[in-house]
This record gives structure tokens, C-alpha cells and sequence, in this order.
């Protein structure tokens, strides 16, 4: 208190001393009036007088409130931040549905390399859809795919990774879970039993499932706009659509230098959780969020979503494989709105999209039967 008293007396010494002299300085210029030069000298000398005043209040102000307690209380602040921040750590969001808004309004729009995205299901569209919903704009859904489709063609790399939906025998025997589904114990942990919500996993798996068959069409649309065969083959390329088998941890969405991440948590439905936005590609903690989608991509259970057949008949015959892909599509649709089952409709929509159900017709494989 003593320090503070003789500060706080100091301060008023200063600014006493201060007034007195701008004072003096002040009378001096309004003596000066009547002669040119000396007008001028005396002009310039109560500006400065004006000048002290200020100064001599601002340096009170400073010095009476920013004490060295709080500059040191300020620098304890700032030091964890700035250690944080050097491993890599950005900000922290509220939920998901925040870091989502960044996503499709400037990050993915305007991605110049990489686009990494990994969840259970992978809602982004969906999210889109929503976004479109909130904001009242009805061309945002196809916009966002034209983005999407942009960007590959620009040569940026885009890498999907969802949950396995129906892990074959031989993936079921390897990652020893028998005859269980990691959708049912995943939608069971957001939701209890006896919710009404609670649908078995056929929930989240439908979210995929619709998710799925928005990313073929992205595919058809690169296919559609190329000319060169060539060509194709690299931006087909550039879309990659993988399903892994893994207890889920976290959802990653990547863009370039920023990474997105969110935990799930038991009772919390993702678009809840909080998000941690990470950046930097050098920084430790990116590089640890990005070795766990590069190590989940490369893991032998994980496989693609898409047939690679379907990308050969792109690349060597993508007017005749898109025509009759739509064909089947639009068949399949007609049939499903008039309720008329045959081979290809008497699957549980939960399971299938008509988009998925269109490519395994084109290409008469049997995986809608053996699910069926």
C-alpha cells in the first residue's frame, strides 16, 4: 500500500508539473499574436503545450493501472497460450455444427491441396442440406457439389473415410468382432434402448448410406466434364471413398493446414461435442491427428466404397457407364415411387441408396443380394 501511495503521489507531482508548464506555454503563444514568425513559433509551442497535457494523462493512466502485478499476471495468461498454440492448438468450438459452418462457406470452397474427412457416417452433405435449411438458400447443395468438384479438378486430393457398414466374413474374423455391428453399438452409446430414437444402428448406417451416394455422384459429375482420358484417370484418382473397421475415436476433417477434430461421447450425438481446431502441418499436433487418418487409410481391413470397376468404366467409357448408371437410377426410382419389387427394390432402404443399388446393376454384382 506504502508503494502504491507514493506512486500514486509521484503521478500527481508529474502531472501537476505537467499543467504548469503547458500552461506557461499556452499564455506564451497567445502573446505571440500580432507577428508572423513569432506567431508561428508560439503556435507550434501551445500544440505542444496541448500535447504534454495529454501525454501526461495517458502516462498517469498507464502507469496506474497497468501495474507489474498484472503485466505478470497478463504474461502468465499468455505463456500457456503461446505453448499451445506452438504445438499446434488453435481454438476451441462450441460443436461441431460451428467448425461446419467454416467448412462449407470458405475452407472447402477454397482448399488448394487436401481435403481429408473421417467419421462414422460422414455427414457432410447432410450437414449442407441443414446449412441450406438455416439459410434459406436453395442452390446450396448443388453449389457445394460443384465446389467439391471443382477443387478435384483443380488436382486437390480428396479422401473420404467412413465406418464399415457391412464388413464381409473374412473382415469380421480378422478384427474379431463375429456377427456384431459397430453401427448398433455406436447409435446405441448416443442413445438409450429405450429411447424411441434408438433404431438398432439402421439410423447412422442410413446417414451413411445417403452420404455414400452423394460422393458417386460426385464421381460421375469429375467423369462427365473431362474430355481426356488421361485426364480422368488422374482426377478419378483424386477422389478416394474408403470404408475402415475400427472402434470410431474421433471425426477428422482436414483442409490444407487446418484440421478439425471432435471426440465421441457417450450420450452425445456428434454435432454436440465440442470441436478443437488445430494448424500448422508442421505442428506436433497436427501431425499426430493426421498419422491417425493416414494409419486408419492404409490399414489392411481398410477397403473402398466404391467399386474400382466403376472408375475403370469412367475412365474407358463414361458417356455409355453414366448413361446407363442414370438409366438404372431413374428405373429404380420410378419403380420405388409406384411400389413395384423386383430384384433390385426389394432391399431395405435403410441399407442401400438408389445411387449404390444403380452402380451394383450397371455392374451385375451380387452385393445387394448377399445383403439383401
Amino acid at each position: 500500500m506504502k508503494v502504491l501511495r507514493i506512486r500514486f503521489v509521484r503521478n500527481i507531482a508529474i502531472l501537476g508539473g505537467c499543467l504548469i508548464l503547458a500552461g506557461g506555454l499556452w499564455s506564451a503563444g497567445e502573446r505571440g499574436e500580432g507577428w508572423l514568425w513569432s506567431n508561428i513559433v508560439f503556435n507550434f509551442v501551445q500544440e505542444l503545450g496541448v500535447a504534454l497535457i495529454i501525454a501526461a494523462v495517458v502516462a498517469v493512466g498507464v502507469e496506474r493501472f497497468v501495474t507489474v502485478e498484472r503485466i505478470i499476471k497478463i504474461l502468465g495468461i499468455l505463456g500457456p497460450w503461446k505453448e499451445a498454440e506452438d504445438v499446434g492448438f488453435r481454438r476451441l468450438l462450441a460443436s461441431r455444427q460451428d467448425a461446419f459452418e467454416d467448412l462449407i462457406h470458405s475452407r472447402i470452397p477454397e482448399a488448394q491441396h487436401t481435403i481429408e474427412i473421417m467419421g462414422i457416417c460422414v455427414s457432410l452433405f447432410r450437414e449442407v442440406r441443414k446449412e441450406a435449411e438455416n439459410t434459406r438458400d436453395r442452390n446450396l447443395v448443388a453449389t457445394f457439389k460443384e465446389q467439391i468438384v471443382g477443387r478435384l479438378e483443380k488436382g486437390c486430393n480428396v479422401t473420404v473415410l467412413s465406418l464399415c457398414r457391412y464388413p464381409t466374413d473374412q473382415q469380421r474374423a480378422e478384427y474379431g468382432i463375429g456377427d456384431r455391428d459397430i453401427y448398433y453399438w455406436r447409435e446405441h452409446d448416443e442413445e438409450r434402448t429405450n429411447d424411441p430414437n434408438f433404431q438398432e444402428g439402421r439410423r447412422l448406417k442410413g446417414i451413411a448410406n445417403k452420404t455414400l451416394g452423394r460422393w458417386i455422384e460426385v464421381l460421375v459429375s469429375v467423369a462427365e466434364r473431362v474430355q481426356s482420358a488421361q485426364e480422368r484417370t488422374r482426377l478419378l484418382g483424386n477422389l478416394q471413398v474408403m470404408e475402415y473397421l475400427a472402434l470410431p475415436s474421433i471425426s477428422v476433417y482436414r483442409v490444407d493446414d487446418l484440421l478439425y477434430f471432435t471426440p465421441y461421447l457417450f450420450k452425445r450425438h456428434c454435432r454436440n461435442v465440442p470441436t478443437y481446431a488445430i494448424q500448422g502441418e508442421d505442428t506436433p499436433l497436427f501431425q499426430d491427428y493426421a498419422n491417425h487418418f493416414k494409419n486408419t487409410f492404409e490399414d489392411p481391413l481398410t477397403t473402398s466404397a466404391i467399386p474400382d470397376e466403376l472408375r475403370t468404366r469412367l475412365v474407358e467409357n463414361p458417356l455409355s457407364t453414366i448413361r446407363e448408371y442414370r438409366d438404372a437410377k431413374d428405373d429404380l426410382k420410378d419403380k420405388l415411387d409406384r411400389g413395384i419389387e423386383d430384384t433390385w427394390t426389394r432391399q431395405d432402404l435403410a441399407k442401400f441408396r438408389v445411387e449404390e443399388l444403380a452402380v451394383c446393376k450397371i455392374l451385375g454384382c451380387q452385393m445387394a443380394l448377399d445383403l439383401g
